[in-house]
Parts: structure tokens; C-alpha cells; sequence
């Protein structure tokens, strides 16, 4: 049999809760690293022409989080402001504040990303609401950045809605780590790879690393491994972004990563 010839056992895993679940942090409690040597692994990117391989020996993806911003003001009617406190100008002007840490506060060197997402104060067009939330995601490299995003997020929240007479909570919730390959397994990946696609197939130009982020962290801070993006776009119907609502999984992906995989763990390939 093809598994008798394989030098090693092999371990198939598959991810359960990727998405915020930290589904990977529960697989290794549960045993699912014992006895392995080496992980890999992959994902499919519209953004990278098709069949062109990223597996750069060190940060692939970063670490992300999200943030919410309650602001407590004194609601009333639009047509006497002056009795309000509003939470609404206040939360504006905390979104505008906040872009100033990546822009100001942090080096251009540093891969940062901080995006507000939502603004929530639901209210009537007459009346000023006592409340209004700000929620957001944060992309940082590494833990000291994510703690210095953090501070800053909390003080520059505090003091922007204080100058609106306003009051302000920030909660921070901590989500994946940055996803950080090892070098040797990254250059096993490479050197597979360019055996099946040549030596052209790596693509250069892709901007590392990625912002997006990743359960797989988890499993390569515990042992050496290497994580991949492999590039899906082969024309219109391949290049929506991952997460888009257009987004089409291209099926053409499936036997050129199962014959990398093949290699990876040294099984027999047909020529």
C-alpha cells in the first residue's frame, strides 16, 4: 500500500472553530500535536495569480483583536443640544481620533492596522440618544505592539470623548496571535513546491505579511511548521476576496496542493 511506503505516520487535521473560535488552541489541548514533528498548512488567496506560492520563513499573518467603545452621554432633543451630552459627535470624533495612532503613534515599519467597523447609536432624526458604541478590529506583529495599540486605543478613546463631556469604556478582546512560520519547514514548502511549478512559482510581489489572521497560529508556536497562501486568481470568476460574499473557491486548487502535501510528508507521486 501507498501508506506502508510513507517514511513516517502522517496526521490529517482538519480546523473546527477557525473563525474567533479558537478551535486550534482546543485541538493541542486534546492531544492533537502529540508525536508530531511538523505541521503545514494552507490557504487559498484571490489576490495572488493562480499557482503561485507565499511562504515567507517568518511572520505570514498577523496577530488580531477587537475593541468595543461604549460612550455614555445625556440624550435629549436635537432642537436643544445644549442640555445634551452627545454620544454620537462624541463617537465621530473618537473615529477620526483613532486614525492617528497608525498615521502618528506607530512606526512606518510596523504592520498595524486598526479599522472602526461599526458605529451603533440608533435613535429617531429629532432625538439625541444617551448612548452610542463603537466596535473595531486591531492587526499587530506581535504581543508588545497589540499592547501598545491597546493603551493608546483606551487613551485617546478616554480623553477624546472626555473633551465632548462625555464618558467613555473601552473593552479590549484579544483574538489570534500573529501566525510566525519556521524557516526550515518554510523552505521545505518553497523547494516542493518550485519542484512541481519551477523555479518562478513564488510569488515576490505580495505584500507580507498578510493582515488577516489566523487559528494556525496556535499550532506553530507549540512545534516547527510552515503556513502557505496559494494564489486562486485565474480570472473574474477567482478573484473576489476571501470573506466577500462573490467569493468562489477555485476547484483547480485541490491537485496541486494534495500533491504538495504528498510531498511534504514523502509519499510516492505518479509522474
Amino acid at each position: 500500500s501507498v501508506e506502508s511506503q510513507l517514511p513516517g505516520p502522517v496526521t490529517l487535521l482538519f480546523q473546527p472553530a477557525e473563525e474567533g473560535g479558537h478551535g486550534a488552541k482546543k485541538m493541542i489541548d486534546d492531544g492533537a500535536l502529540e508525536g508530531i514533528d511538523a505541521i503545514y498548512g494552507w490557504h487559498n488567496w484571490p489576490a495572488i495569480p493562480f499557482g503561485k506560492l507565499v511562504c515567507p520563513d517568518n511572520i505570514i499573518m498577523c496577530g488580531n483583536g477587537t475593541f468595543e467603545i461604549v460612550l455614555h452621554g445625556e440624550g435629549g432633543h436635537a432642537s436643544q443640544p445644549e442640555l445634551c451630552r452627545d454620544p454620537v459627535l462624541a463617537a465621530s470624533a473618537v473615529t477620526m481620533a483613532l486614525q492617528q495612532i497608525v498615521s502618528r503613534r506607530i512606526a512606518p515599519q510596523q504592520p498595524v492596522g486598526i479599522s472602526v467597523a461599526s458605529i451603533d447609536a440608533p435613535s429617531a432624526a429629532t432625538v439625541i440618544p444617551a448612548t452610542a458604541r463603537i466596535g473595531g478590529s486591531i492587526r499587530v506583529p506581535d504581543m508588545q505592539t497589540r499592547q501598545q495599540v491597546n493603551q493608546l486605543i483606551s487613551d485617546i478613546a478616554t480623553q477624546t470623548a472626555s473633551a465632548y463631556g462625555v464618558r467613555c469604556d473601552v473593552t479590549h478582546f484579544p483574538r489570534y496571535e500573529a501566525t510566525i512560520n519556521h524557516a526550515a519547514q518554510a523552505a521545505t514548502v518553497r523547494q516542493a513546491w518550485q519542484q512541481d511549478h519551477g523555479e518562478h512559482s513564488l510569488d515576490q510581489s505580495h505584500l507580507l505579511p498578510v493582515m488577516a489572521s489566523e487559528d494556525f497560529s496556535y499550532y506553530l508556536q507549540q512545534i516547527p511548521g510552515a503556513f502557505a497562501l496559494v494564489g486562486a486568481d485565474d480570472g473574474p470568476g477567482h478573484q473576489a476576496v476571501c470573506h466577500s460574499p462573490h467569493f468562489d473557491f477555485n476547484d483547480r486548487l485541490i491537485p496541486l496542493v494534495t500533491r504538495l502535501y504528498a510531498r511534504l510528508v514523502g509519499a510516492p507521486l505518479a509522474q
